[in-house]
Protein backbone atom coordinates (compact mmCIF):
# COMPACT_ATOMS: atom_id res chain seq x y z
CA UNK A 1 0.00 0.00 0.00
CA UNK A 2 1.10 3.56 -0.83
CA UNK A 3 0.41 6.73 0.95
CA UNK A 4 0.11 9.51 -0.37
CA UNK A 5 1.79 12.56 1.93
CA UNK A 6 0.79 16.10 0.88
CA UNK A 7 3.89 18.06 0.74
CA UNK A 8 3.92 22.00 0.58
CA UNK A 9 7.23 23.22 -0.98
CA UNK A 10 8.47 26.83 -1.26
CA UNK A 11 7.60 27.82 2.00
CA UNK A 12 8.98 30.68 2.78
CA UNK A 13 10.21 32.42 6.58
CA UNK A 14 9.51 36.63 6.73
CA UNK A 15 13.18 37.26 6.88
CA UNK A 16 15.61 34.34 5.47
CA UNK A 17 18.71 32.96 7.23
CA UNK A 18 21.99 33.75 5.96
CA UNK A 19 24.56 31.43 6.80
CA UNK A 20 28.49 30.91 5.61
CA UNK A 21 29.74 27.44 5.43
CA UNK A 22 32.51 26.26 3.56
CA UNK A 23 35.64 28.28 3.17
CA UNK A 24 33.29 31.31 4.15
CA UNK A 25 30.58 30.87 0.92
CA UNK A 26 27.21 33.04 2.36
CA UNK A 27 24.03 31.63 1.26
CA UNK A 28 20.32 32.88 1.88
CA UNK A 29 18.12 30.54 3.38
CA UNK A 30 15.01 31.77 2.50
CA UNK A 31 12.51 29.12 4.32
CA UNK A 32 12.20 25.07 5.57
CA UNK A 33 12.65 23.66 2.43
CA UNK A 34 15.83 25.30 1.61
CA UNK A 35 17.19 25.02 4.71
CA UNK A 36 16.57 20.95 5.37
CA UNK A 37 18.69 20.88 1.98
CA UNK A 38 21.33 22.91 3.53
CA UNK A 39 21.57 20.78 7.00
CA UNK A 40 21.63 17.77 4.72
CA UNK A 41 23.84 18.18 1.74
CA UNK A 42 26.49 21.49 3.22
CA UNK A 43 26.19 21.37 6.75
CA UNK A 44 29.68 21.20 8.89
CA UNK A 45 29.98 17.46 9.44
CA UNK A 46 30.10 18.20 13.43
CA UNK A 47 26.26 17.76 14.02
CA UNK A 48 25.16 19.07 17.68
CA UNK A 49 21.93 18.82 19.15
CA UNK A 50 20.54 21.47 18.00
CA UNK A 51 21.20 20.02 14.28
CA UNK A 52 18.55 17.42 14.49
CA UNK A 53 16.30 19.75 16.05
CA UNK A 54 16.26 22.00 13.51
CA UNK A 55 15.84 19.12 10.57
CA UNK A 56 12.99 18.43 12.42
CA UNK A 57 11.75 21.13 12.63
CA UNK A 58 11.89 21.35 8.65
CA UNK A 59 10.46 18.61 8.18
CA UNK A 60 7.22 19.28 10.30
CA UNK A 61 6.88 22.95 8.45
CA UNK A 62 7.16 20.96 5.36
CA UNK A 63 4.83 18.15 6.10
CA UNK A 64 2.70 21.08 7.63
CA UNK A 65 2.56 19.29 10.86
CA UNK A 66 4.16 22.54 12.29
CA UNK A 67 4.12 26.46 12.27
CA UNK A 68 6.97 27.52 9.86
CA UNK A 69 8.53 29.92 12.42
CA UNK A 70 9.62 27.31 14.44
CA UNK A 71 12.10 25.98 11.70
CA UNK A 72 13.13 28.98 11.36
CA UNK A 73 14.17 29.33 15.49
CA UNK A 74 15.13 26.04 15.32
CA UNK A 75 17.52 26.49 12.29
CA UNK A 76 19.03 29.79 13.79
CA UNK A 77 19.49 28.17 16.51
CA UNK A 78 21.56 25.42 15.05
CA UNK A 79 23.53 27.40 12.77
CA UNK A 80 24.67 29.48 16.31
CA UNK A 81 25.83 26.06 17.20
CA UNK A 82 27.67 25.08 14.30
CA UNK A 83 29.29 28.99 14.06
CA UNK A 84 27.89 29.42 10.65
CA UNK A 85 25.21 31.99 11.02
CA UNK A 86 26.40 35.44 9.08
Amino acid sequence: MSKIIKVKFGLAWKRAVHVCIRDAICERIPGPDAALVCLQKRWPPLRGAQYFLAREACLDAIYRSAAPIISREKFVAASIEAGVLA
